[in-house]
């Protein structure tokens, strides 16, 4: 059995960068506390790898044979091998790390919007006071609540591109030591 060491290093070191990144933006646009940013940029960026890793290992048996070998060499052992799918990788890849971009945006906006109604849940509840509550305080509420929903996405949207346009300076910087500074033999 052959260990994937140099893809486990890089998805670790792609987690470790993200959560740092994300965990800054949390922390300056939406005013948590150092831990509490750190933790939930974690809890995020750990949710989406995961289901990240289990919609690839559902879907790459679906493929067709070259595709699946061609896709398992090049994300588990950083081979890629010429076939009648290279051709089009460019424009396959592109398309993937745009899907994988918005999959990750949507997967890590749940995934602080379940934290925070799960945290929520766990403070005191105010006990109701017998004044009525009049409509326009309601309508009020509804609406402060999509503005502070629509401005979270905002900020996981801005993170998201502060972290993967790091992720992408280091794979640029890490195609470029491979392929452009080879020693000359």
């Amino acid at each position: 059995m052959t260990l994937p060491l140099r893809a486990i290093l890089f998805q670790c070191l792609f987690l470790c960068l993200a959560i740092a990144i994300e965990s800054l933006i949390l922390r300056w646009r939406l005013g948590y506390g150092r831990q509490t940013s750190v933790e939930y940029a974690m809890s995020m960026n750990f949710l989406s790898t995961i289901v990240g890793w289990v919609i690839f290992f559902f879907v790459q048996p679906l493929l067709p044979a070259p595709l699946r070998e061609q896709l398992i060499s090049y994300i588990l052992f950083d081979q890629v091998y010429s076939s009648e799918w290279f051709v089009g990788v460019n424009t396959l890849l592109i398309l993937v790390a745009l899907g994988t971009f918005f999959g990750t945006f949507v997967i890590e906006l749940t995934g602080l919007n379940l934290l925070e109604r799960i945290l929520n849940r766990n403070q005191p509840v105010e006990e109701p006071t017998d004044k009525p509550v009049s409509q326009y305080y309601d309508r009020f509420n509804q609406q402060k609540t999509i503005r502070a929903s629509r401005y979270h996405a905002l900020v996981i949207l801005i993170a998201n591109a502060f972290s993967y346009t790091a992720i992408l300076g280091v794979l640029v910087i890490r195609f470029f030591m491979i392929n452009v500074a080879r020693p000359v033999a």
